[in-house]
């Protein structure tokens, strides 16, 4: 995995690197905007994110995958609760990172973070652990993914 001084590496030697303050200064402000239209526009019937100044709406989910999300989130939501470590929830909680906002399939949240949680909370702190789910679907031999 790269770091950031990795990735910067080539830059720092650059002769443009004097220019690459203000873009990315330029870019953090356009997403900054584009994140503010996002949170006036967003419906809280749809599973929308943000990711990387880019609004990214997905579609309704089959049934397959709602069941196993269901079932995911059972065992985790007992397991949490017999242990008292938190709060697992289901979809549609908008998880509002430093640069992006997602809608995981299941999130948990430990103790401290739950404790914050209220009945009318839009925009959820970032996560302890995020389940995605993802069904590949099978016919006869050959694998669709």
């Amino acid at each position: 995995m790269d770091t950031i001084e990795t990735l910067l590496e080539p830059i720092r030697h650059s002769p443009r690197l004097c220019g690459c303050p203000r873009l990315l200064n330029q870019q953090i402000e356009w997403e900054r905007r584009q994140r503010e239209q996002f949170y006036e526009k967003m419906s809280l019937d749809e599973k929308v994110e943000f990711i990387d100044g880019k609004v990214i709406r997905h579609s309704h989910s089959r049934k397959d995958h709602l069941n196993v999300t269901k079932i995911l989130l059972k065992l985790l939501d007992t397991y949490v609760s017999i242990h008292k470590l938190g709060a697992g929830i289901l979809e549609k909680c908008l998880c509002v990172f430093p640069r992006n906002d997602c809608e995981p399939d299941i999130v948990f949240f430990g103790r401290e973070k739950a404790a914050h949680l209220q009945p009318n909370t839009l925009k959820f702190p970032i996560l302890d652990i995020i389940v995605e789910v993802h069904l590949h679907r099978t016919t006869g031999s050959r694998r669709e993914v």
